[in-house]
């Protein structure tokens, strides 16, 4: 499976490769646009949505 890296926003990381198995294309767009726009890699955004969701988890 290619990676989606038409405008080079994404690292060649296997985190991109599994997330992209997993979430709906849509999805992946909408996080590929943060990354854009926050000028960060997908991955990037991907490892901050972790760690928020790790960090918010604490809590419940």
């Amino acid at each position: 499976m290619p990676y989606r890296d038409k405008d080079k926003t994404d690292v060649n990381f296997p985190l991109i490769m599994n997330v992209q198995l997993f979430i709906p294309d849509e999805l992946f767009d909408q996080i590929r646009t943060i990354a854009i726009r926050r000028n960060m890699t997908v991955n990037e955004v991907l490892i901050e949505a972790l760690e928020y969701y790790v960090e918010v988890s604490k809590y419940s």
